[in-house]
């Protein structure tokens, strides 16, 4: 990707100063340029009124995108779908209210960053002061990146916890790169034309993104990599993510790789840290949050747990609660 925005000399807090745009006052070019970044949407007001002293600016680097944008004033953005894309939202200044009807909701200014993830409708409120700062990642590129770290291909759509704390942990590094990018780039646009510099910041954020935030393959992520466990263990976890939902043994799993049923369960608590009966288990897990998410209204927490190969109900919800901090009836009800 190529920048050919006009660079400004102008100092300012905003995030990206130097390359933002005039003070947009008309509506329907602010909503036409976050379109542009982003994805179609409405643009409301709590109060009545049609000015905005908006600002936005939009810059690519390699393989994502730097965006932010702010109103001026208090404003609503509905209907945001997010289809080939993830973004990863923080904010200079103010705050800014996200909500999902299948992912949840999040404050970004109130100690949170917020993951949106292409599998649901988002509505975001913005403070009068709120200036948003995010990096738009490509799914193709996210999931190419997250098979290259685990040499199993990504089958269905990965989905992140949609928020993610800011005070500690991967939150708090992510944070730190997001506005390290950032600033590098409003300090000194010639790193634009760095595509090693780029590419090793890229990697960076996608690091933190599919080993330290919860999402529906973080089990892939626990524990060392593909690359150092053996043949056999790669097998087994293909062949678990494929028939997850079916009754699988230890006998299975030694008939299936021509090795011991010991030799395998060591092999696993060696590279991979867990036992794979522990890994059948994170797998049907991660399925069944992600059906919860996703369901019809005809489907309950029983059907979806037994169709994602649970057995023993009592068991399952005690330890998905354990898991996610929340029964799986109240993540249906999220739907």
């Amino acid at each position: 990707m190529r920048a050919n925005l006009d660079v400004r000399s102008e100092t300012s807090t905003m995030p990206l100063a130097m390359w933002a745009k005039d003070s947009i006052s008309d509506p329907d070019e602010a909503v036409s340029l976050v379109a542009g970044a982003f994805v179609e949407h409405r643009l409301d007001f709590p109060r009545k009124t049609r000015r905005l002293d908006a600002r936005f600016a939009k810059i690519p680097l390699n393989n994502c995108g730097l965006v932010t944008h702010g109103y001026g004033r208090e404003a609503e953005i509905r209907g945001a779908v997010l289809k080939d894309f993830y973004s990863l939202s923080t904010v200079a200044q103010g705050r800014i209210y996200a909500r999902s009807g299948t992912d949840g909701e999040a404050t970004m200014g109130d100690g949170e960053i917020m993951i949106a993830s292409p599998t649901g409708t988002f509505d975001f409120s913005f403070s009068g002061d709120a200036q948003a700062l995010a990096i738009r990642i490509e799914r193709d590129f996210l999931e190419d990146y997250a098979y290259k770290l685990t040499g199993i291909p990504i089958t269905t759509p990965l989905v992140f916890d949609m928020k993610i704390p800011v005070r500690d942990g991967a939150g708090a590094t992510l944070n730190t790169l997001l506005h390290m990018t950032a600033d590098l780039v409003n300090r000194d646009p010639e790193i634009l034309k760095n595509t090693l510099l780029l590419d090793r910041l890229e990697e960076m954020i996608l690091i933190g993104l599919l080993t330290a935030c919860p999402h529906n393959y973080s089990i892939r992520f626990e524990a060392g990599g593909p690359g150092i466990a053996p043949r056999h263990v790669r097998k087994v976890e293909e062949y678990i993510y494929a028939h997850s939902a079916e009754p699988v043994t230890l006998i299975d799993l030694a008939e299936l790789t021509g090795v011991s049923v010991r030799s395998i369960h060591n092999a696993f608590r060696s590279f991979r840290g867990y036992s794979p009966i522990a890994f059948l288990k994170s797998v049907r897990m991660a399925r069944v949050r992600e059906r919860l998410l996703a369901a019809e209204p005809e489907d309950t927490v029983t059907s979806i747990a037994l169709e994602c190969g649970f057995g023993h109900l009592g068991r399952f919800s005690a330890d998905y609660r354990r898991r996610y901090g929340e029964a799986p009836c109240e993540t249906l009800k999220r739907r």
